[in-house]
């Protein structure tokens, strides 16, 4: 049985909060982009 040490712990979270990052750049650049279209 494998058992999640602290610095895979980490690991998981830093490389989870870097995904949310990039998902949220994209999403404020469509935002943006989308703003811009409109006006």
């Amino acid at each position: 049985m494998e058992t999640i040490t602290l610095v895979n712990l980490v690991k998981i979270v830093s490389l989870v909060m870097y995904m949310i990052c990039m998902v949220c750049d994209i999403v404020l650049a469509a935002a943006a982009i989308s703003n811009e279209l409109e006006v």
